[in-house]
């Protein structure tokens, strides 16, 4: 959350202290954003991004500072089209911020459909063992300086030891996603096909109602083993 609350400071520096959001955001970022960024005086629209026209709408009212999504949402995993909502930032000015916690950079790299900082929980997928907190910011070239110049000043690091752990962690993280995600799959699919269900929220099904996330699996993993 510190990395997230920092991504944002770094991006309104020099912008109009506006955000719009999307609707479907982690509980705590709804709080930081409504809670604690509001009463500061930055004002929060959210929009359904994955309504582009809905976005484009919002941004051409708002002309925010900042856009921010999650490239998979947290809980219902909707997936947005990272590469034209950051079309929709740029054409406006406005810094586009994605939180991939959920996704990780084995899945999607959304600095490379557009984006301009990326921020990601070290505590769950990356460092994976449920013994450090953190967070992580990636930026492009335009925000790093500014983003450097931030946490200088706010001092948000990770101690030594902290960053041990996460680093460690990081070593086994592609063998542990690649049978995260298998295993998802094979427990997704056999819901889906289970006649007390009605709908399971998981973007490889086809009938969940977002843009299809292509690289989260296949149908060769659904028989995966577990």
């Amino acid at each position: 959350m510190m990395a997230l609350h920092m991504a944002i400071h770094a991006a309104l520096v020099d912008r109009r202290r506006s955000i719009v959001a999307a609707k479907a955001l982690y509980g705590a970022t709804i709080h930081l954003l409504v809670k604690i960024l509001e009463p500061s005086g930055i004002s929060v629209r959210f929009a359904d991004f994955n309504n582009l026209e809905e976005v484009e709408k919002a941004v051409a009212e708002e002309k925010p500072g900042c856009l921010l999504v999650e490239t998979i949402s947290n809980p219902l995993l909707r997936v947005v089209e990272i590469d034209k909502l950051a079309s929709i930032a740029k054409a406006a000015n406005a810094a586009f911020i994605v939180d991939n916690t959920f996704a990780t950079p084995l899945v999607s790299r959304p600095l490379e459909h557009g984006a301009n900082m990326v921020v990601h929980s070290l505590t769950k997928y990356l460092s994976g063992h449920g013994d450090v907190m953190g967070g992580a910011i990636i930026s492009d070239a335009e925000h790093i300086e500014t983003l450097q110049a931030t946490a200088r000043a706010i001092g948000p690091n990770l101690g030594p030891f902290e960053s041990f752990l996460a680093l460690r962690g990081i070593k086994t993280f592609p063998l542990r996603m690649e049978r995260q995600c298998q295993n998802a799959c094979r427990v997704a699919s056999w819901l889906a096909a289970h006649p007390g269900v009605d709908h399971v929220y998981f973007p490889a099904i086809p009938n969940t109602p977002t843009p299809p996330l292509r690289a989260a699996c296949s149908r060769r993993d659904f028989s995966a083993p577990l």
